[in-house]
């Protein structure tokens, strides 16, 4: 089936994202200390929004019918595949334009210190360092580090 054989109100976009907007904010912020509040994009806040995604999806595809995301940590995009499922089978939609994305950006150095130092509270162990670029390269995202 093809876009084209659908009309716009029959197909919906759902994509889920992990935390939504991170990266966008951690931009912002470096801009505002560097070069000034007044330099913040008027684009901030509509950057951040987690439903951004689906929203320009639906733009960019012309989908015009339910449009969605899931916010659910790890399992968005799964979250997101199913919960698009429930909406053809329920007659919502033809079809669905769905998935996930993962949050690698800038911010995964910080949220892989930070899940090193709650191991750190849960063992009384000590902080193992992490080689970055090698989870990087093979894809993994920070949940799935592993520290002894």
């Amino acid at each position: 089936m093809e876009m084209s054989d659908l009309e716009g109100p029959e197909v919906g976009t759902l994509i889920g994202t992990g935390i939504g907007g991170m990266e966008t904010f951690e931009q912002q912020t470096r801009v505002m200390i560097e070069r000034g509040a007044d330099r913040l994009s008027p684009f901030f806040i509509p950057m951040m929004i987690a439903n951004m995604a689906a929203g320009l999806t639906a733009i960019h595809t012309g989908a015009k019918g339910p449009n969605s995301c899931t916010v659910t940590a790890c399992a968005a995009g799964s979250h997101a595949i199913g919960d698009a499922f429930r909406l053809v089978q329920r007659g919502y939609a033809t079809a669905m334009i769905c998935g996930g994305r993962k949050l690698l950006s800038l911010l995964y150095h910080l949220l892989v210190s930070v899940r090193q130092k709650l191991y750190l509270l849960a063992t009384k162990s000590r902080l193992v360092p992490v080689d970055h670029s090698i989870e990087i390269a093979m894809g993994l995202s920070w949940e799935k580090v592993l520290v002894s």
